[in-house]
């Protein structure tokens, strides 16, 4: 509240009052919160939840949209209102990991940036397959046994898999 005054020359005064407002303008763009480095692994079941993005602006009454600077396919996904960044589902054969941009924007259209990592580890997920076909062997009577008859080859996507191999017990002695 402003009170004026005014007084004449004989020194009579009079006084009145106003009220002064001040509105706020959107003149100040919104200040996002750094997200840590996250580890998931490819199991993860889709909708689970990443990370979550924070913002905060000094102008009264503001809102903040998010958004991912990019969305990697379908992999990855934020809620423009909350912040909440989920995945439809990880593969570490697809990648290891992603480097995920967030933004968010305010209602004048200012904008702050964050980057986090996002790393995807391994589960054993992929069966092994071989790698070559072994073809039919025709063994002459009489072979020494211990004699080499063929060699298998396989290999496993899913890291640091050991593979071992055995006969199906179809085959008799």
């Amino acid at each position: 509240r402003v009170g004026v005054i005014v007084t004449d020359a004989a020194g009579d005064t009079a006084m009145t009052y106003f009220t002064l407002s001040v509105s706020d303008e959107n003149d100040n763009a919104p200040v996002l919160a750094g997200i840590d480095d996250v580890t998931l692994s490819e199991g993860v079941a889709a909708g689970t939840q990443v990370a979550t993005a924070s913002a905060s602006d000094v102008d009264q009454n503001d809102t903040q949209t998010y958004s991912l600077a990019e969305t990697f396919g379908d992999t990855l996904a934020i809620d423009a209102t909350s912040g909440v960044i989920t995945t439809s589902g990880l593969d570490y054969e697809v990648s290891t990991g992603y480097r995920v941009g967030v933004i968010v924007a305010d209602a004048a259209g200012d904008t702050a940036m964050t980057y986090f990592t996002l790393t995807v580890t391994d589960e054993n997920d992929n069966a092994p397959y071989f790698t070559q076909t072994i073809g039919d062997v025709i063994l002459s009577e009489g072979v020494a046994a211990g004699t080499q008859v063929a060699t298998a080859s396989a290999d496993d996507v899913d890291q640091n898999e050991t593979l071992t191999y055995s006969l199906a017990d179809t085959f008799g002695d």
